[in-house]
């Protein structure tokens, strides 16, 4: 007689069929396995071990006896590939049941009670996703488990650390829904040991589009990629038109994506066809559809506004989905869709009552939602001991998301220290956010810093997708002169919709460093896109610098101004800047100080950090007097002062390295370096400047070492790039000075280094 695997209820350690005739199998360690498997298993032959499916028949419930006992050895080569497999785990079991192997059909139950209790323990809210090697094991696990599977829906467009999976499996005993959340890219990032991108974020990017670009994509592949492709076109109604397809076919995370683009106000056309597309699940009393059309109820998206029938709705979700599931998720919906839901607190009252139920009830969202507005809120008040624990609590902390909340709480509470102590454990628990936040305080904070433990943060944030971890790898990257590495961190950056990281790499082509992929013609196309949005500015300042040097274009003085002047004559900053500076060093034909000073006195008069600074330099190399000189000095203050950062470099550059009595001041220098951060974070023009002014201090001993280290990173530069030895051998030369017990003085105009 079939053994059944799993109870409905899915306690699968307590309802294992034992027999009187067989000894009880050995115990079997699934976490010992795992850890295993993700040291040394391979990608391929991992994967290749799904192909026994088709091999013995399996449908999903059932396999095919005489193919079993055909292909044993099949069998067991896809165990062996791949021992922590659900889906591998459960035909090696139907199979031995099918050819009336008892012992082998006891072993394999027992290894798959334990993979599946293993699976079944990581699940909940805010526990990071059911770790499986691909997407059948997730539902092979459902449909062991008792459960027809409802829909199987990937949660975000595009990965972060985990691409996340939900399945949703149907307890006809129970009547309700299970929501389970698994993750297999991670897994097949951690296995693809023979990869080019091996360790990159990249890495990821690849494995899901591989996923979502199959050509015999399942309906949650082809369901994802609308959301995709609707993410990368321009136009709301162009994007529906893509949404609409996969919407209609019963793609759930597409017609969740056409609710969040129609937003909070729909326009009187966003809405059509919306009702048709989840109204066949919604009749079979799906939470999720019932849920998307109780929103469409309540905003009159694609139907006439009747809140009373959202409500309806919502209550038969909550009903299918346990412990007030849908009312969760309808509340991170109308988050999601609301510009402020935390000052003014505006959820609807109706919802507001279910969510203060589901908190009665010991739904753990509705409580951390509610403590998290209490955080939030303007009136910054004090948690009860009773919430610090909720929030500190294992259940709430599989992901570090307690933790993070709490690090919120402290750092508006004013308690630095105690803010640190619970990001660190936000960060360990694998808060991405956290993690990059974390590295910085541990990199550049004013605590106390650990260079080494924030790198790997860093390193850890980027590999959850994080912008800023990914932009500051790639800044590394480009340090060390390894360019195509700092491409590709940059691209998953750019993937993800951070124009600072479409900049960093627009400028990374421009710039024609060997190795990369992109060249600065790419670089033009980026900036072009940019150059009528939101960063006009910022791209027509490129667009201008690259038409004025001939990069990726015709050198054309006369286009660069085109790119400039209409955002310049509305009076943007940065573009009167670029004008200015353009007419003073002659970029558009004649050096024309009148004009250039015409441009410059609007963003002078605001102190705008970057006109200050190189107005500053231009003064400083070109005023020839003490007042010049001073007056460079009071302008790199003020752009220091604004947060422009270089404008210390300027400042110690010059005090440390004049020939001029009335501008060197070693001890001026000295202060300033301070406020530059520990040298060896530095940039190599920043960390040369550093060496100077202890050289020019009389520390010649620290001078030496700090100089050494520029050297060190510049000839490594220069055997990538030949244009970097004319700089390594003027590092070399003051290293030199140095050795000799001498300061260096810039005789002439310094040139970039």
């Amino acid at each position: 007689m079939t053994r059944r695997l799993l109870c409905t209820s899915l306690l699968l350690a307590l309802c294992l069929p034992a027999t009187a005739a067989t000894p009880a199998a050995p115990a079997f360690d699934a976490a010992s396995a795992w850890q295993q498997f993700l040291a040394k298993g391979e990608l391929g032959t991992a994967i290749g071990a799904f192909d026994v499916m088709d091999t013995v028949g399996y449908d999903g419930s059932q396999v095919n006896a005489e193919a079993c006992a055909q292909h044993r050895d099949d069998i067991a080569r896809s165990v062996a590939a791949a021992p922590v497999s659900i889906l591998v785990r459960r035909i090696a079991y139907l199979c031995a049941e099918a050819v009336a192997d008892d012992a082998a059909a006891e072993r394999e139950m027992t290894v798959l009670a334990a993979l599946s209790r293993y699976a079944l323990g990581q699940a909940g809210d805010f526990n990071k996703p059911i770790r499986v090697i691909g997407a059948a094991d997730a539902t092979a696990l459902v449909a062991a488990s008792g459960l027809q599977v409802l829909s199987v829906t990937y949660q975000w467009p595009r990965p972060e650390r985990y691409f996340p999976l939900v399945v949703v499996g149907w307890d006809s005993d129970a009547k309700v829904e299970h929501h389970l959340t698994f993750d297999y890219i991670d897994t097949m990032y951690q296995i693809a040991r023979e990869e080019p991108n091996k360790g990159l974020t990249l890495l990821r990017n690849g494995l899901v589009v591989s996923v979502v670009s199959s050509v015999d994509a399942e309906l949650s592949a082809r369901d994802i990629k609308a959301v995709r492709d609707s993410r990368d076109t321009d136009g709301v109604a162009q994007r529906l038109e893509i949404l609409r397809p996969a919407a209609r076919e019963g793609g759930l995370r597409s017609a969740l994506e056409w609710v969040q683009l129609c937003g909070a106000k729909p326009t009187a056309t966003c809405g059509d066809g919306f009702v048709d597309a989840v109204l066949p699940r919604a009749e079979q009393q799906q939470a999720l559809p019932m849920l998307l059309l109780a929103y469409a109820y309540l905003q009159g998206l694609g139907v006439e506004r009747d809140e009373a029938a959202a409500w309806t709705l919502l209550d038969a979700a909550d009903r299918r989905w346990p412990n007030h599931g849908a009312t969760a998720e309808f509340t991170r919906l109308w988050l999601s869709l609301h510009d402020d839901p935390i000052a003014n607190a505006d959820v609807p009252v109706a919802l507001q009552k279910r969510l203060d139920r589901a908190v009665a009830d010991g739904n753990r969202f509705a409580r951390y939602e509610a403590l998290r507005r209490k955080v939030l809120s303007p009136a910054k008040p004090k948690l009860e001991a009773a919430d610090i624990a909720f929030l500190s609590s294992t259940a709430m902390n599989g992901n570090g998301t307690g933790f993070a909340l709490l690090a919120d709480y402290h750092d508006l509470q004013a308690e630095p220290q105690l803010r640190l102590q619970v990001l660190g454990k936000a960060a360990e628990a694998g808060h991405v956010k956290s993690q990059a936040t974390y590295a910085w305080e541990l990199l550049y904070g004013s605590g106390a810093r650990d260079a080494e433990l924030g790198k790997r943060y860093v390193f850890e944030a980027a590999q959850g997708g994080h912008p800023w971890a990914l932009r500051h790898l790639a800044d590394d990257s480009s340090r060390e002169g390894q360019w195509p590495l700092a491409e590709k961190w940059l691209l998953p950056a750019v993937y993800g919709g951070d124009v600072d990281a479409l900049f960093d790499l627009g400028e990374l082509y421009a710039a024609g460093r060997p190795g990369v992929e992109g060249k600065a013609s790419n670089a033009v196309d980026i900036f072009k896109s940019l150059a009528d949005g939101d960063y006009a500015s910022r791209a027509r300042v490129s667009l201008a610098d690259m038409a004025t040097q001939g990069l990726g274009m015709k050198k054309n003085p006369q286009q660069a101004l085109q790119w400039l002047l209409p955002v310049a004559e509305k009076g943007d900053l940065d573009a009167q800047t670029r004008l200015g500076l353009g007419y003073l060093y002659g970029d558009f034909g004649k050096v024309d100080e009148a004009k250039a000073m015409r441009w410059l006195q609007p963003p002078l008069a605001a102190k705008h950090g970057w006109a200050s600074s190189a107005y500053g330099s231009w003064l400083y190399h070109h005023g020839q007097t003490p007042k010049a000189r001073a007056q460079a000095f009071a302008l790199w203050q003020q752009s220091a002062d604004a947060g422009t950062s270089d404008a210390y470099n300027e400042i110690a550059w010059a005090s440390c390295t004049s020939p001029y009595p009335d501008a060197f001041d070693p001890k001026r220098g000295i202060q300033t370096v301070a406020k530059m951060d520990e040298p060896t974070l530095l940039d190599l023009p920043e960390l040369d400047t550093v060496a100077a002014c202890y050289a020019a201090a009389g520390d010649f001993k620290r001078a030496v070492e700090l100089q050494a280290l520029a050297l060190e990173r510049v000839d490594a530069l220069a055997v990538k790039q030949p244009d970097y030895k004319e700089m390594a051998a003027r590092v070399r030369e003051r290293l030199a000075l140095y050795r000799a017990d001498r300061h260096y003085v810039d005789e002439e105009d310094r040139k970039s280094l």
